[in-house]
């Protein structure tokens, strides 16, 4: 009679034989990978085991991720770590930062392992944050005259009114808990979208405007879209095979038709407003670009798509990077009542009822100047800088050598409050910023903005729209916390920017009487 047990015993024999050499063959590639670092005599924090629950979470640059493999490398340049299995570098020394972002910046000028963006239909992908070589530097030269000053000056009227809107909001609180996250993001899309599109929005009254929804789509936090631009970053040619968008269809159609009515619109009418559209506008004119390089000659062609990508790249650049800013600086005034009276006795003295106020009266107040930078300090846009490595490079001083193709990460959170860069680094102390003591601060040490020929486009743009929108607050209010804000905020641990989890309340009330801002 057939005997069944060693029939079962001789079908699982014959099937697991096969499944042996490649169970071999993956473990010791698991182990090639994840002693990558120690191979190479690199203090690392170890790779997160491969049936570990926190699998997907070793995947995803998050902060609490970089804060632990910066501590983990204290007392060294740099501390290796994996995301997932591929092995990753964190730098500590802002010697190296400043070379690497300066001196070197040749060799670390890219954020992407090459670029998907030709012939993808995710047109919203070619913005300049996120492209590479020829075409990031011909774009970047192209945008820059943006953001001069002389351009600026043309814009601050129209932040002015976008800010009048705002003193409009607090003025109908009449003294109850504002939102001030919430009103400071509407403020920032107002301002955007008046600076650089020239709509008038007024999204502090129309609190369900698109434009509103799609800031939010685009920058909704959440280890899903954290996982996903992370992968993109990691793996273009996948998404572009694929053509997986980036930030969704309805943000690309969304900002593509704005575009592309709004320069329809003024072809029509004639009208010539000096602002980011009439600049993309005179591209559109050129047709195409060529830059020189080494030898070698590219040419990058303007499309409608490219155009576009680059209007969303004004909007993603500040819309909540500035807005967030903006409130850490009322959360952090709110705190010291000290500090707060410092800076509205200087605006006091400095604006005078019986003057107009000027764009140059913004640059003449210095400790505001000072708040700004030490509030950037605690609470930078962005919690990091990530770089690809283009030719193998040996840190001086040192035995590490960056491979090619390796992702390098500058933490700059992290950097900010590390003692042995800024003194009693927890503490709001504007004063660290003086003309006196900003000479100490080393170089590779404070990146708000980034540093190098990458440093953020906007920084100017962003300081006047935060030192308007606090010289107007400040001269006709007061303004505390309310009791229900916590002391300590918490971040999102989910999300690829500074982004603060709770709600900021504060409570403002009436000081003086309204002054006008002119531009002279």
């Amino acid at each position: 009679m057939f005997d069944p047990i060693p029939f079962w015993i001789s079908c699982i024999f014959i099937f697991s034989v096969p499944l042996v050499p490649i169970i071999f063959y993956l473990i010791v590639q698991n182990y090639k990978r994840t002693s990558f670092w120690e191979q190479r005599g690199i203090i690392h924090l170890p790779a997160t085991p491969l049936f570990s629950k926190d699998i997907l979470d070793s995947f995803l640059i998050r902060y609490s991720l970089l804060s632990e493999v910066y501590n983990h490398g204290t007392g060294n340049v740099c501390c290796g770590f994996f995301q997932f299995r591929k092995p990753a570098l964190l730098i500590r020394s802002p010697n190296v930062i400043n070379l690497i972002l300066n001196q070197e910046f040749k060799n670390f000028q890219n954020k992407r392992h090459g670029d998907y963006t030709d012939g993808n239909k995710d047109p919203l992908s070619q913005h300049l944050l996120a492209l590479n070589g020829f075409k990031w530097k011909c774009l970047r030269a192209k945008l820059t005259p943006t953001f001069t000053s002389e351009k600026l000056k043309s814009m601050f009227s129209l932040l002015e009114t976008c800010v009048e809107n705002f003193l409009d909001r607090i003025d109908e609180s009449k003294g109850d808990p504002i939102d001030i996250m919430e009103i400071c993001g509407k403020l920032s899309i107002d301002a955007i979208a008046s600076c650089a599109f020239g709509l008038e929005l007024q999204c502090l009254k129309n609190r369900n405007h698109d434009f509103i929804r799609m800031g939010r789509a685009a920058f909704r936090p959440g280890n899903w879209r954290m996982f996903k631009a992370h992968f993109r970053t990691l793996y273009p040619q996948f998404f572009k095979k694929f053509n997986i968008s980036a930030y969704g269809n309805d943000v690309n159609d969304f900002f593509c038709s704005l575009v592309s009515e709004t320069i329809r619109r003024r072809k029509l009418s004639g009208e010539k407003r000096v602002d980011f559209i009439y600049l993309l506008m005179k591209m559109l004119e050129e047709d195409e670009a060529t830059i020189t390089e080494s030898d070698r000659t590219s040419t990058i062609k303007f499309t409608d798509d490219l155009i576009a990508a680059q209007a969303f790249s004004f909007f993603i650049g500040g819309y909540e990077t500035t807005s967030i800013t903006m409130s850490s600086i009322f959360y952090e005034l709110a705190r010291h009542d000290g500090i707060r009276q410092t800076v509205q006795n200087e605006i006091d003295s400095v604006l005078s009822p019986q003057c107009e106020i000027s764009y140059n009266d913004l640059k003449s107040l210095q400790y505001l100047d000072m708040v700004i930078k030490e509030v950037l300090r605690l609470h930078p846009p962005a919690f990091y800088i990530q770089r690809i490595c283009s030719e193998d490079f040996q840190i001086p001083g040192t035995d590490v050598t960056i491979e090619k193709d390796m992702e390098v990460y500058i933490p700059i959170l992290e950097i900010h409050k590390d003692e042995s860069n800024f003194h009693r680094p927890l503490e709001f102390i504007p004063e660290r910023f003086s003309t006196e003591n900003k000479s100490k601060i080393p170089k590779g040490s404070y990146l708000p903005f980034g540093d190098g020929p990458r440093k953020c486009i906007g920084m100017r743009f962003s300081l006047m729209e935060l030192k308007l929108v606090i010289v107007r607050t400040m001269l006709e209010y007061d303004f505390h916390l309310e009791k229900t804000t916590p002391e300590e905020i918490n971040l999102e641990e989910y999300s690829r920017i500074y982004k603060i989890k709770n709600k900021i309340f504060l409570r403002f009330i009436k000081r003086v009487k309204n002054k006008k801002i002119y531009m002279l």
